[in-house]
């Protein structure tokens, strides 16, 4: 689907080429970036994939190995302080 400006360039009033815009816009999947702490709150992520699986159409996740790797290095720092804590 082409949004180009000249698309829109007619002899109609602007509020309708306005209008039409944000329609296209609403209807194309937003990307998502998934930070750190969306991935650690079971809550969140919960939340995150309940939408996803409701409407996979509404958006794309992305993330990084910079995200896992923050991840990764939570969970371990809980892990270890629970350990401790534990004796």
């Amino acid at each position: 689907m082409n949004c180009s400006r000249t698309n829109f360039s007619s002899n109609k009033s602007p509020i309708r080429d306005l209008a039409r815009w944000v329609t296209l816009a609403y209807r194309m999947t937003q990307r998502v970036f998934v930070d750190a702490n969306v991935f650690y709150s079971r809550t969140h992520l919960d939340w995150l994939f309940f939408l996803k699986q409701a409407n996979n159409a509404m958006f794309q996740l992305h993330s990084t190995e910079d995200v896992f790797a923050e991840v990764r290095r939570i969970i371990r720092t809980e892990v270890v302080h629970d350990k401790m804590t534990a004796t």
